[in-house]
């Protein structure tokens, strides 16, 4: 990004922005929508031993599906300074930065009663997808249009294999823990069979839909093997 506005390759640029975030939202969302579907055997399989408790691990999940609700922003949110900075605009990330931070502050004052922990989780979730809002509103007052139609599609397309894929998972951890309980051993067979699993339907979901990130992440991982051997 740096060398391309140093050129003044504005549509580079704009294209560099626009495929990096598509492919953050791309890895980021199904993960977030996992972790939620499957917060409670991951919390049982981390945590639930000694002092800590099933009760404990119920209220651990709260916190947990609103913090997941914010990946997708955050990791965008690490994409976007790195495009203002590349344009030698280092003070407009600080300043929404500090925006973001006191929209956070008062949130966790208005959340922190009605939800208690979960509050606090969900006022870093608005804040961090204020703060992307924010940076992507000046960047594109900066840089003019940001492919923003291909970003959406490829939103769409992943919430919508993202979904398909939480419904699966859904169903399939239902059915296990049904027979094998809620013990630590039968959580852990529940969480990574339903990663796999998720995983596959993830993965055949956005090839139907032939998601161009989809191929990138393919070649990217055979890429990655070939050097490994």
């Amino acid at each position: 990004m740096t060398e391309q506005a140093a050129l003044k390759q504005w549509d580079g640029l704009r294209e560099t922005i626009s495929r990096t975030i598509r492919m953050v939202v791309f890895i980021t969302l199904p993960v977030s929508v996992g972790m939620i579907v499957l917060r409670f055997p991951l919390i049982r399989t981390l945590f639930q031993h000694g002092h800590f408790t099933a009760e404990d691990t119920l209220q651990t999940t709260v916190p947990l599906f609103y913090f997941c609700l914010g990946i997708s922003a955050q990791s965008v949110i690490q994409i976007l300074p790195r495009a203002f900075y590349a344009l030698q605009d280092t003070w407009t990330p600080v300043i929404l930065g500090l925006i973001s931070m006191a929209i956070d502050i008062l949130c966790m004052f208005l959340l922190v009663h009605p939800l208690a922990a979960g509050g606090l989780a969900l006022a870093d979730t608005v804040s961090a997808v204020v703060n992307m809002l924010l940076l992507f509103y000046v960047l594109r007052k900066k840089l003019g249009k940001m492919d923003g139609k291909n970003m959406l599609i490829t939103g769409l397309k992943t919430l919508l294999s993202s979904l398909l894929m939480a419904f699966v998972i859904w169903i399939w951890s239902q059915w296990v823990t049904r027979f094998l309980g809620v013990k630590t051993i039968s959580s852990l067979i529940v969480l990574i069979s339903g990663t796999v699993l998720g995983a596959l339907v993830f993965g055949l979901s956005a090839k139907f839909l032939k998601m161009e990130e989809f191929e990138q992440t393919v070649g990217l991982l055979q890429r990655r093997f070939k050097k490994a051997h």
